[in-house]
């Protein structure tokens, strides 16, 4: 049976939670709720933080409305972050030094589908493609080389990897 409680949040606000379960689990839950922040105020602490982090980054500002903006930003910044550390595994790696055109093609639609995704600025983009966001410049790149790669004994790491 779903119940519903109110609590107190570390910044202030009140709100109502619903929950189903045990008793003694809805209080655990009441307990942890009540040490931290608000949704809302949680996700403007993300947004600020996205936003700091943009701004570091030179990125353009998100077109849309306030809320898909604050929501987009932290979606951006956590793909960004993501895709900037793949480029960088992606473009030095030492497997790649082997095969000049393969390394000049992959560090090129690398470059590029990198600064596609750090220039897109419709933070409903973000929002709808916030999974697949993630692994860009892999789709991008990957897609680009086909071609070469058709003609080699070659392909393109994980993001994970």
């Amino acid at each position: 049976m779903m119940t519903k409680f109110k609590v107190m949040h570390l910044c202030g606000h009140e709100v109502t939670h619903a929950f189903a379960g045990p008793e003694s689990a809805q209080r655990q839950r009441e307990e942890w709720l009540s040490k931290r922040p608000c949704q809302i105020c949680w996700r403007n602490e993300q947004a600020g933080a996205a936003m700091a982090q943009s701004q570091e980054w030179n990125l353009p500002p998100l077109a849309g409305s306030e809320e898909d903006k604050a929501w987009a930003q932290v979606i951006r910044a956590k793909a960004i972050a993501h895709n900037r550390e793949y480029h960088h595994k992606l473009t030095s790696s030492k497997g790649l030094n082997q095969d000049e055109e393969l390394r000049a093609a992959i560090v090129s639609a690398a470059d590029a589908a990198l600064r596609e995704v750090e220039g897109q600025t419709d933070a409903k983009w973000w929002i709808e493609h916030r999974f697949d966001a993630l692994n860009y410049i892999r789709e991008k790149t990957a897609a680009a080389i086909a071609p070469i790669l058709n003609g080699h004994d070659a392909s393109l790491p994980n993001a994970a990897d």
